[in-house]
């Protein structure tokens, strides 16, 4: 399978953590993974992992940088030919859902669209309104999903809940 993640950055952090391990995980299963990002020291490392690594604006929301990671997302998808893309942030899945629903008209070419909520936004109308979800959400946590389904009307049975893995060794008291 070819697989496109698409998140803000790569830098540390939990929900990063978690997208590398996924990753892995999928490169070790023999799954084409490409990863969207603004780069990032884990990046770096999911490219030791044979993980192919586009660099786009896609850890800000000023309107030239969306523009261009739009573009970017646009070109990369089309060409990539991507069975599933797993878009991990707001703005990512912004761009990725606008695509997803121009894409999808434009020649039937379509691609399986599914998020990760790796946390609970702030919410007032305008975000309310343009925030995208996927296909199918996947949630670190239960609190996420009832979020989704009270805030976003989210439908309950398209929600779907995995949980933040972390790596014994690598994290271990001595390392």
């Amino acid at each position: 399978m070819k697989i496109l993640m698409v998140t803000m950055s790569m830098n540390i952090g939990g929900a990063e953590t978690h997208i590398l391990e996924l990753c892995r995980e999928l490169r070790r299963m023999n799954h084409d993974v490409t990863l969207a990002s603004f780069g990032g020291v884990y990046a770096e490392e999911a490219s030791r992992c044979g993980v192919v690594n586009v660099q786009l604006p896609l850890h800000t929301k000023k309107p030239g940088a969306v523009l261009e990671a739009y573009r970017g997302l646009e070109k990369l998808i089309r060409v990539g030919n991507f069975d599933l893309v797993h878009a991990h942030a707001r703005i990512p899945a912004f761009i990725t859902g606008l695509l997803w629903d121009r894409l999808k008209l434009d020649n039937n070419r379509k691609f399986r669209f599914v998020t990760t909520a790796h946390l609970n936004f702030s919410v007032n109308p305008l975000w309310r309104k343009i925030s995208r979800w996927g296909e199918r959400v996947m949630c670190v946590s239960e609190d996420i999903g009832e979020y989704l389904v009270s805030e976003y009307s989210y439908p309950r049975d398209r929600i779907h809940y995995t949980i933040n893995g972390v790596d014994c060794v690598k994290f271990s008291p001595d390392v």
